[in-house]
């Protein structure tokens, strides 16, 4: 499981075509045109995310890991 922060995870989701759909404080929620449901991720700076909550975010997109490398 890659090591990164919910600013990163953030942008290559964006850059995986996520939009943001609101924000609540420090989380954002994104939905994907072609992909079902919707994927909070909590952004406090550069602060890494604990592996498990990367989990549940790429859970969330039914994403896989591997994917989420390709778009980092």
């Amino acid at each position: 499981m890659p090591r990164v922060s919910g600013k990163d995870v953030l942008a290559a989701m964006q850059h995986g075509g996520w939009t943001i759909v609101r924000t609540t404080g420090s989380h954002y929620h994104l939905r994907h045109p072609e992909r079902p449901g919707r994927v909070t991720i909590a952004v406090h700076g550069t602060a890494t995310l604990h592996p498990k909550t990367l989990r549940t975010i790429l859970s969330q997109a039914t994403m896989s890991v591997d994917e989420l490398r390709d778009i980092l």
